[in-house]
């Protein structure tokens, strides 16, 4: 929700309209946080014997400053975190009669419709956010990423492409944004748009990058492998897009065999890499970055013992360094270590502000690993969870395959009658 710390005015300042005091409304304010807090934290009971004290105590302002529309609004801010979206709604209306210059009250608008399912509503909500100028850019953009996810909902792929393009041209971070351009350009049926929108992602993307710090092939490779995870879950046609990210893979495999000059080096030169790090964590024994950076080389090394040791040295002093568990789930994939690789990825998404399309990607990941580990109900509930990111057949037809293969095995049913096309 956007909350505005300072109270709002507005026009009816100059007819003197009465209102809370400064000291007042930051006092709400700073009570709503700490029982916003309390959500976040889990602590439920908490949070709402504090959002119900909120509610009475403004219900009780409002009837001495009924004018007020940074009340009304803090108002449907507080009802919003208590979950009472309906009331949250008529705050909100209230509001903008009293001011309809606020665009942080339509946002917010927006948001509790679009948690009711209410798309058409939401969508008019961050719409009428856009037509304000003093908008800041960063919500602007996410005022697009709304739009492009409302209208996907209602079946409007032309308006949610166009929603994309216009929060890539916003702001040029998030490559994932030319992803899901190409995802609603092969929805459309424009071949050619998905080529486009992949080309400009490969050369421009840097935020696979952030997963790992590892820049050698093995990595664009490991990249490119997401790539067709992310891939398979597209509605329509997706023949087109895998065949080019195979052959994006097949190029990347090729280039990393004409440089293997590049890739191994000699023994000596790691040795010697490997010392000068020795020295530098004599001076910084806690730098997790230095300890992950040390821990590769042992890989290079062939010393597997050192290399796990201390990548959960580098974690330990740095939770937030993504490319340490990324680097031990590729680590424990390739020994067919199942188990090991769960859960890193079970860290990796417990410590990590991953976006919608790594959660996805990770999730798949999950299922496919529980399935080869004959854990189907676990396998389901990933696949599940990749649904409630992005609801699509795929999604449905593997929990279905994967149902059926744990009625074959438990009831012994014919093969040929458990088959999948």
């Amino acid at each position: 929700m956007k909350s505005t710390q300072s109270k709002n005015t507005g026009k009816g300042s100059s007819q003197r309209i009465q209102r809370i005091s400064d000291a007042e409304y930051e006092q709400i304010m700073q009570e709503l946080e700490k029982a916003d807090q309390l959500n976040y934290k889990g602590k439920t009971l908490q949070a709402n014997i504090k959002y119900k004290s909120l509610v009475q105590k403004i219900e009780k302002l409002l009837a001495v400053y009924p004018l007020d529309e940074s009340l009304w609004k803090l108002y449907g801010d507080v009802l919003s975190s208590y979950g009472k979206d309906a009331k949250s709604i008529s705050a909100y209306k209230q509001s903008n009669q009293l001011n309809p210059g606020q665009w942080d009250v339509f946002y917010n608008s927006g948001i509790v419709y679009a948690r009711q399912k209410q798309w058409q509503p939401a969508i008019d909500s961050f719409n009428r956010v856009l037509e304000f100028r003093d908008v800041p850019v960063k919500d602007r953009e996410y005022c697009y990423l709304w739009l492009s996810e409302l209208y996907e909902k209602q079946k409007d792929y032309g308006n949610s492409l166009k929603a994309y393009q216009k929060g890539w041209n916003l702001e040029k971070d998030k490559p994932r944004l030319l992803l899901e351009s190409a995802r609603m350009a092969n929805i459309l049926k424009r071949p050619q748009a998905v080529q486009r929108y992949l080309k400009l992602f490969f050369d421009t993307s840097n935020e696979w990058d952030k997963l790992t710090a590892v820049k050698d092939e093995d990595f664009k490779i490991f990249r490119k492998s997401m790539l067709i995870y992310y891939f398979q879950s597209l509605e329509g046609n997706p023949v087109l897009i895998d065949s080019y990210v195979t052959n994006e893979l097949d190029y990347y495999r090729n280039s990393s065999a004409s440089s293997k000059t590049k890739k191994n080096k000699p023994l000596m030169m790691v040795e010697k890499y490997k010392a000068k790090i020795t020295r530098q964590l004599q001076q910084y024994p806690r730098d997790g970055i230095l300890w992950f950076q040390f821990a590769r080389l042992c890989l290079k090394l062939k010393e597997s013992e050192d290399y796990l040791k201390f990548c959960q040295k580098a974690y330990r002093y740095n939770h937030h360094l993504l490319q340490v568990p990324s680097s031990l789930v590729r680590y424990y994939m390739r020994n067919k270590q199942w188990k090991e690789s769960v859960k890193w990825i079970n860290l990796l998404i417990r410590n990590h502000d991953l976006g919608k399309e790594e959660m996805i990607f990770f999730c798949m990941m999950k299922a496919d690993l529980y399935e080869k580990m004959k854990e189907y109900g676990m396998a389901i509930n990933a696949y599940k969870k990749c649904h409630n990111y992005r609801e699509s057949r795929f999604f449905l037809d593997e929990i279905k395959r994967i149902t059926r293969k744990v009625l074959t095995e438990e009831n012994k049913l014919p093969k040929e009658n458990t088959s999948v096309q």
